[in-house]
């Protein structure tokens, strides 16, 4: 098999603020799909959200070195049946 692609450098680590900035909000997205999952898949609005914080995860997630988390958390986000438009 293949070697794993290394996460790229980003330069100087992030400071502690856009860290805990990153983390709530990559820990509102998990619990978002945790609960929707939990609760039996609810309503459309419920998906406009998650697929919101999932947009917002995988576009910084590389920053703080989760490159993997952030191709994830795309793939997920359009994965989620609603309009493009509703995003």
């Amino acid at each position: 098999t293949a070697a794993p692609t290394p996460e790229p450098d980003y330069g100087p680590a992030p400071d502690a603020q856009l860290v805990a900035m990153y983390r709530k909000r990559k820990r509102k997205a998990l619990d978002a799909v945790s609960a929707w999952l939990r609760e039996g898949q609810g309503e459309a609005a419920d998906l406009q959200t998650i697929a919101s914080l999932l947009h917002q995860v995988a576009g910084v997630a590389a920053y703080f070195e989760e490159g993997q988390l952030g191709e994830l958390a795309s793939a997920v986000e359009h994965a989620i049946p609603i309009a493009p438009h509703e995003r």
